[in-house]
């Protein structure tokens, strides 16, 4: 494509845009710049608040950690009262994480809050701990290693959450403040080892080889964050650790490894040792707010910036599009505008049309020379056209005469046509009045006659039609009169099989009811057989061990009559020597009186031993001969309870045969109840169809006489008299 066919308002456009287009670009990234530097300054101060409330966490952790281990150490007897505090306000920090994971989550960083997630699942074992630790069953190192590695989890999400997106002097801030994190663990640990230790009395070897490195690690971080400080506000961090207690905390190191872990802790004070720890991780918790509340300034003041610098480069980019845009419209007034109109009239022009109205002819310039040639030509313009004028009228006058010719031999033609459409017509009516021998006799013009011909030829044909449909029509009608009376027949003699087999249908249901119902009766009865002949074979057994306990305990009272005898023999002979005895005594004289009242008791004793056995030898005779009869009454029971359940038995047998032909004539009638239903919709169907024949007969019944009427209302050329249809 040339330049030249181009029009002048896009060129304009054209040289126009290609500022326009660098100025955007540049605007456009130095727009693109300031928003990234923006959104990566929101989302730092979405990452201090995430470590701020992690560190949070991390530090009520380590306050319940120390306490803790002051608890476990001194079984107990100690920082009860301190645990319960700290407890309270770590189970109140604790939805912190769980917001931290959700603005992760939210943030698009998927792996972070996965992490977040697997950290509360590792407190959610808090409780249990809790419990086991007031139950004493919990040892210092398992509390220890529990807290101390959900605590390590916390400073690797600081640590990869404070990770990428930063730059310059906001980098090295973020590292320092995980370093103060990092020194506060240490010293959190060593705060805990402690209280332990000298709640216990002294150090474990494995306590004591982790408690003296942590001095040393958290010193060293210290100093690190004080050398980041400027030199100004070094000498204020120093004094604040010293009024702090950081001395009394390194004195009361001196006195707990003085003698390495041999060193008697019982004297020192866990509470005071606690407590001055505590005071130093208080103020590295004031270093670290100071560190992050440096991080929001900067960061905000970035944003601000940003925000700043986007606006005034959107505002410095819409005053150069305004400018170029009054340039532009410049243009358009006082070059394009003008060439517009003239080329409005040189269009008006081209079609014969002398309008220079707008053009200014007047001008100094190009355009102005342009208006005035254009001038020019449209007076030559008019003088040809009144020349063209002329010769139109000329032209004219011999059209008329030409035209003049034409009209009378359309108005001959007209009339031959309207004598055809008259006749035509006329046809057409008595056609329409049902006169089918309307034939058209007269002949048309020579060109029209055919019309006439093809006329007469459909009159013909169409008459000849509707008197084969006539006679169709009538021989229909007969044969749908006799369907309909047939189809009649057919649905009165469905519908009074359709009503005796749903008669038998509901009478083969009753009986299959009857019969399940007694299927059933004679099934429970069966069941009733069995559980009587299960009890009456309980019941022998039972009785069968009855007998045998009564036939024992027969021979234990004919065992116990006999040691009876004995014992009536043994007093027998007892009192034979007792009387033996008191002869002896009287013979023996004064010397045998002590013997004589001692043979006289035995001889008592003798007596009632004697007597006791007879009574017993008593009873257990009538024992044996009522336990006799109880044999002989069981063995009756037996006897009848063998006979209950052979009967029983037989009963079963019985009641299990007609279970089994009720249940199998159950089937039978269910099978023929089937058949008669499926016969019983069969035949409704059947009658349906009967009922839908029967309307289907009537409505082409319908059909036919209204076709029969419509066929008679023609008149044909044979006036042959035809039967009338209703």
């Amino acid at each position: 494509m040339k330049v030249s066919d181009v029009s002048i308002r896009t060129r304009l456009l054209i040289g126009l845009s290609v500022p326009m287009a660098a100025l955007v670009l540049l605007g456009g990234r130095e727009i693109s710049g300031a928003r990234e530097e923006s959104r990566v300054m929101q989302q730092l101060l979405q990452t201090t608040t995430n470590l701020g409330d992690i560190g949070r966490l991390i530090g009520n952790l380590q306050v319940e950690r120390g306490n803790s281990a002051g608890f476990i150490g001194s079984q107990g007897a100690k920082f009860a009262a301190e645990l319960r505090a700290a407890r309270q306000a770590a189970d109140e920090t604790l939805p912190l994480l769980s917001a931290v994971r959700t603005r992760l989550s939210a943030d698009d960083r998927p792996t972070l809050s996965d992490e977040a997630r697997k950290i509360e699942q590792t407190l959610a074992r808090l409780p249990d701990l809790r419990k086991r630790m007031d139950a004493l069953s919990l040892t210092g190192g398992e509390s220890f290693v529990y807290y101390t590695s959900v605590i390590d989890d916390l400073i690797r999400l600081v640590d990869a959450t404070a990770a990428g997106g930063h730059v310059g002097e906001v980098v090295e801030t973020i590292d320092v403040y995980r370093e103060i994190l990092l020194a506060k663990e240490l010293a959190g640990q060593e705060r805990g080892m402690g209280a332990g230790a000298i709640a216990a009395g002294r150090f474990t070897p494995q306590t004591f080889a982790a408690f003296v490195p942590l001095a040393g690690g958290e010193q060293f971080l210290l100093d690190r964050y004080i050398r980041w400080l400027p030199a100004e506000d070094r000498a204020a961090a120093q004094g604040e650790l010293e009024a702090a207690g950081r001395d009394r905390l390194a004195q009361f190191r001196v006195e707990m490894l003085k003698q390495g872990q041999a060193t008697d802790l019982s004297s020192l004070d866990p509470r005071a040792w606690f407590d001055t720890a505590t005071q130093v991780i208080q103020t590295m918790n004031v270093f670290t707010g100071r560190v992050l509340a440096s991080i929001e300034e900067e960061a905000e003041a970035r944003s601000a910036s940003a925000h700043v610098r986007m606006i005034a480069t959107a505002a410095a980019l819409a005053a150069v599009f305004a400018v170029m845009l009054g340039v532009l419209m410049c243009s358009v007034h006082f070059v394009v505008r003008p060439l517009r109109r003239l080329t409005v009239a040189m269009r008006k022009l081209a079609t014969g049309v002398v309008d220079m109205g707008g053009v200014d002819t007047d001008g100094k310039d190009e355009i102005g020379e342009m208006a005035r040639a254009v001038k020019d030509f449209a007076v030559f313009t008019e003088q040809s056209a009144e020349q063209r004028r002329q010769d139109d009228a000329r032209s004219a006058a011999e059209k008329e005469r030409e035209r003049i010719a034409a009209d009378a031999e359309r108005a001959r033609r007209a009339a031959e046509v309207q004598a055809a459409l008259d006749a035509l017509g006329t046809g057409l009516r008595q056609l329409a009045d049902g006169d089918v021998s309307c034939d058209i006799r007269q002949r048309f013009a020579s060109e029209l006659d055919p019309v006439r011909e093809h006329f007469n030829g459909s009159i013909e044909k169409l008459s000849a039609t509707l008197a084969a449909v006539r006679t169709v029509v009538e021989a229909v009608h007969g044969g749908i009169d006799e369907l309909q009376g047939a189809s009649n027949d057919l649905a009165g003699r469905t519908e009074r099989q359709a009503a005796s087999l749903e008669e038998t249908a509901a009478a083969l249901s009753e009986i299959s009811s009857s019969i399940n119902a007694t299927a059933e009766r004679a099934g429970r009865a069966s069941m009733l057989a069995d559980e009587a002949d299960r009890f009456a074979a309980d019941s022998a057994a039972i009785v069968r061990r009855s007998i045998v306990a009564i036939e024992t305990v027969a021979d234990s009272s004919k065992q116990i009559s006999q040691i009876t005898g004995t014992i009536d023999e043994i007093a027998f002979q007892t009192n034979l020597l007792a009387l033996n005895a008191g002869v002896e005594a009287a013979r023996a004289g004064e010397s045998g009186k002590g013997f004589a009242v001692v043979a006289q008791e035995v001889r008592l004793l003798a007596q009632r031993s004697a007597e006791a056995a007879k009574e017993i030898k008593s009873l257990i005779g009538r024992a044996t001969l009522e336990v006799e009869e109880g044999v002989n009454l069981s063995g009756q029971t037996g006897e009848a309870l063998q006979g209950i359940q052979e009967r029983v038995t037989t009963l079963r047998e019985e009641v299990r045969d007609i279970v089994s032909a009720s249940r199998s004539q159950a089937h039978t009638i269910a099978e023929i109840n089937g058949a008669i239903g499926q016969m019983d919709r069969f035949t409704q169907q059947n009658a349906a169809m009967v009922e839908e024949s029967t309307a289907a007969a009537g409505e082409l019944a319908d059909h036919a006489a209204r076709l029969a009427r419509h066929v008679a209302a023609f008149r044909f050329r044979d006036a042959t008299p035809r039967r009338q249809v209703a």
